[in-house]
């Protein structure tokens, strides 16, 4: 009696968790990622980002924006002429959409920064991982809406 209580217990708390709505082990949120720019340093940050999302437990790469996904926008020009493929300057944006004929692509958050050539794997990772920060503040705003948000499209 006393291990099936907490075994009910158990399974209420993890059912009212927001955090848990989309704990099916094979849903990955699909994420776009879009780079504009002819430097070098740049197009190899948008590579490992790609690399990166590929390769994650939750994230997968989306080419369709039809369906929910989390955008990630990277714009990169050099820092300077001279040295065009040492360093550029970064402004970067992620958003959610709720795919097509839903409502307005909605901002996350956006930032700007510089990346060196030396430091294109670092910077790709900390990128990706402020993506993870606005899915993880996404997740406990929307909770248990998750499902809907994504439904078919996992």
């Amino acid at each position: 009696m006393k291990k099936s209580l907490y075994s009910l217990a158990l399974l209420i708390t993890t059912a009212a968790s927001p955090l848990t709505a989309t704990a099916n082990d094979d849903f990955k949120y699909p994420v776009y990622v879009s780079h504009s720019g002819d430097d070098s340093v740049g197009s190899r940050v948008a590579f490992n980002v790609r690399n990166l999302v590929r390769s994650s437990p939750h994230l997968k790469l989306s080419n369709d924006t039809n369906e929910p996904h989390f955008g990630f926008y990277l714009i990169s020009t050099p820092l300077d002429s001279e040295y065009a493929s040492s360093a550029s300057a970064f402004s970067l944006v992620f958003t959610f959409d709720p795919g097509t004929n839903r409502y307005a692509e909605r901002l996350l958050t956006a930032m700007v920064g510089r990346c060196g050539s030396s430091r294109v794997a670092s910077c790709a990772e900390d990128y990706v991982a402020n993506l993870d920060e606005e899915i993880t503040k996404f997740e406990r705003y929307f909770g248990s809406d998750i499902p809907y948000l994504f439904k078919g499209y996992d």
